[in-house]
Parts: C-alpha cells; sequence; structure tokens
C-alpha cells in the first residue's frame, strides 16, 4: 500500500472507452509510470471492445493499489446508454472528488465532460482525443458535425493534452483550441525499449520460419483504420516476384476474418502467417525483416516506434503521427494511405536493396536512442497534471499568464 503525503495528493480520474490497440497499450504506461507519484489514481473503464491484454492488466493494476470501476460504454453513438453512462460517471466523480479527470479517446471525452458537468464540482477535466473523429472520416458533413461536437466540448475542457503535433493543429484549425485562450501541450508517446534483433535466427527457429525467407511484418489490430486490405494486396504483387517472402500479422479484431478471406482468395494463406493477439511482440518482431504500418490514421502509434527500436527498417503511411515519428528516406520509408500499388513498389525495394535497410535499420536506431525514456515521459505527465491544477478557470477564462502554448516533449 503506498503511503502519500495528503498536503500533495492529487486525486487523479482517468477515463477509457477504448480499452484496445495503442489507447490501451498507452494508458497501461502512463499508470506504470506514475506509481510511486502524488498521485491517487481511479480508473473508469469499458469492457465492452477490450482486448486479452487489458483484461490481464487489470489485475496488475489492482495490485498496484490503482482503483478499477467499470461502466459500460460502447463506441457508437447510442444517446440513451451514452447519457446513462454520463450519469454513473458523475456519481463516480461526487463520491471520488478528484482534483483532475483526464478523458482518452473521443467517445470517453463525450461521456466524461457531461459527467463532469453533471457532478458539478470544482475539478479540472483534461482531454486526450488519441486522433480526432474528423481526422478519420472522408465524409465532409461527418467531418463538420464532428468538428462542430467538439467545439461545444471544448467549453467543458480545462485542458488537452495532445499525442502530436498534427493533432494539435487539427484541432487549431478546427477551433477546438484557441491559441493565447486555450490551455493544451503535446507529449508524444514514448515505448518501452525493444532489444535489438540480436537473435534473428533464434526466433525464426522458435517460429518454424526458415533463415532464407524474407520477412514483412505488421503489429496491429484488425480494424479499417490500420488498412491491412492494402497490406495484402500489396504483398500480394511482391510475392509474385518473389517466392521466399513471408506476411506476419500479429493482433486480433473486427476485421480479421475478411483478412483472412482475402488471403485466401489471393492464395496466399501460406504466405502470410496469421498469429493472433500480440502476446510475444519482441520475438515477433526480432524475427522480421522489415515492418509495413498501413494505416488511414493514426494517433501516434506505438507498434511503429517499438519496431524502430527493435532496429526495422520501417514503411508507414504518410499520414497524421506516422509522419512525425518516420523521416522519409532518413529513418524509414513513407507511401501514401489507401493505395496498394506504390506500397507494393516499396516492400519490393526494401526487399531488393541490402544497403538500404542498413541505413534505416542505423538511423531507426538513433532515432529510438534520442527519444525521452518512459521515466522521463512520465515525469512529465506529473509535472503536466501539477501545471493543469493551478488552472484558474475553464478555456477562455485563464489568466495571462497561465495560457500555454504547444509545448513538445521530444521534436522528431
Amino acid at each position: 500500500m503506498r503511503i502519500h503525503d495528503p498536503a500533495r495528493t492529487t486525486r487523479l480520474i482517468l477515463v477509457l472507452e477504448a480499452t484496445t490497440g495503442g489507447t490501451r497499450r498507452h494508458i497501461e504506461l502512463l499508470l506504470e509510470g506514475l506509481i510511486g507519484k502524488h498521485f491517487e489514481i481511479t480508473l473508469v473503464y469499458s469492457l465492452e471492445r477490450a482486448d486479452h491484454r487489458f483484461r490481464q492488466v487489470l489485475d496488475n493494476f489492482r495490485k498496484l493499489d490503482i482503483k478499477t470501476i467499470e461502466i459500460p460504454m460502447c463506441r457508437d453513438l447510442t444517446p440513451f446508454k451514452d447519457l446513462r453512462a454520463a450519469l454513473r460517471l458523475s456519481a463516480v466523480i461526487r463520491r471520488t472528488k478528484p482534483h483532475i479527470i483526464h478523458l482518452h479517446s473521443s467517445k470517453a471525452g463525450l461521456i466524461g465532460r457531461l459527467g463532469a458537468v453533471v457532478a458539478g464540482q470544482m475539478h479540472k477535466v483534461v482531454y486526450s482525443p488519441h486522433g480526432f473523429a474528423f481526422q478519420r472520416h472522408p465524409h465532409r458533413v461527418v467531418d463538420h458535425c464532428s468538428a462542430l461536437a467538439e467545439r461545444v466540448l471544448a467549453r467543458m475542457t480545462d485542458s488537452f493534452l495532445f499525442v502530436s503535433e498534427s493533432e494539435y493543429l487539427h484541432a487549431s484549425r478546427n477551433s477546438v483550441v484557441v491559441p493565447g485562450r486555450s490551455h493544451y501541450k503535446v507529449l508524444y508517446n514514448e515505448a518501452p525499449p525493444c532489444r535489438p534483433r540480436c537473435n534473428r535466427a533464434k526466433w525464426r527457429r522458435h517460429w518454424g520460419i526458415e533463415e532464407h525467407q524474407f520477412v514483412f511484418g505488421c503489429v496491429a489490430n484488425f480494424r479499417t483504420q490500420k488498412g491491412h486490405r492494402y497490406l495484402i494486396d500489396a504483398f500480394a504483387s511482391v510475392a509474385k516476384r518473389d517466392s521466399d517472402t513471408l506476411l506476419v500479422l500479429v493482433g486480433t479484431g473486427p476485421k480479421l476474418r475478411s483478412c483472412r478471406d482475402q488471403a485466401t482468395r489471393l492464395g496466399l494463406l501460406e504466405r502470410i502467417l496469421f498469429v493472433g493477439e500480440g502476446k510475444c511482440v519482441d520475438s515477433w518482431l526480432g524475427a522480421m525483416d522489415a515492418f509495413v504500418l498501413p494505416s488511414l490514421w493514426e494517433g501516434f502509434s506505438y507498434s511503429l516506434l517499438e519496431a524502430m527500436g527493435a532496429g526495422l527498417p520501417v514503411i508507414a503511411t504518410s499520414v497524421d503521427g506516422n509522419s512525425e515519428a518516420v523521416s522519409h528516406q532518413h529513418n524509414g520509408l513513407l507511401v501514401d494511405p489507401a493505395d496498394a500499388r506504390p506500397l507494393a513498389l516499396t516492400m519490393l525495394r526494401i526487399l531488393q536493396d541490402s544497403q538500404l535497410r542498413q541505413r534505416l535499420t542505423r538511423q531507426a536506431l538513433k532515432t529510438a536512442a534520442s527519444r525521452s525514456t518512459l521515466d522521463q515521459w512520465a515525469s512529465d505527465y506529473s509535472d503536466y497534471y501539477d501545471q493543469v491544477g493551478k488552472i484558474n478557470a475553464r478555456s477562455g477564462r485563464f489568466r495571462a499568464h497561465e495560457v500555454r502554448d504547444v509545448v513538445t516533449n521530444r521534436r522528431l
């Protein structure tokens, strides 16, 4: 049991609906980093789309003296269920009396801000979108409605914490944050150090992969966002050119079956390994020769950071977040999203040019070494929460000296 100085203890509620993928990873690392600091933490979560890893780490959170409270929340807009979740959260807020409520992802942002208003207590509300909904939808009407909703909810927000500078720029362009009035900060995601691929032969033997085979890999949940169908189409072109290539796909999710069906139609089931949930990610990274992330949108990808930390040459789509982690032709290669042809050509280029692979590997490792450590990242979060606690009032009513411009923990 941790003992806090009551005079310094900050009561913190974290609210999370998206208990899967990168957002789940973010919360896991953040909670581990804040343990032992001056926080009394309550995690409010939903199991509606929780992955296996989240269910595992819940037990670890409880052992670390973190209070955990389940409130059912769903990703889609469901007014009755959303209102019920907001009312349940408001009861938690009144009972817990937090100093700060930090909301992660857009659905938790909606429910959490409504719940905070209903609770009506003196607390600060922080929002991290992990990618705005209006970054994801190509339909302009949906974009406008989503941006309008975010502008309205911004009035219920004390501070915004972004995981990439492009996320902040989207917020600024859509008047979700207003320079000179809104309190906001950028803290890039950080990943734990990965072992470079020094045990490549060992892991290949472990997974039954031949030494002469060239392995492309991707670690991502099977959702529309991740663009697996374009990667599978691209790999079909690569496989026709080189019979010694494999594609390893680590992850699970709602699009897994359709991707298997796609591989079957293309006659690639023996060349594409669907290995399920990422329980042994380091070992799979260790067996790969190149990493591919074909996302259609991103916040700031943990799997991309981990692949670069493992010393893999990476190919990623030039979407927000990816283009901040990867500098084209320097520490990786960028391609247009939602287009299999340029992705296939770039995969062939990586396959055929060993000097390019070596150069990208060296630069990826240098980039990983230059990033903040997880300890420093957690300290940055702690300092940020302390800063938020000093905010005078809701957005638009700050004292001049309390307004902050965008600050980054690491510029790439």
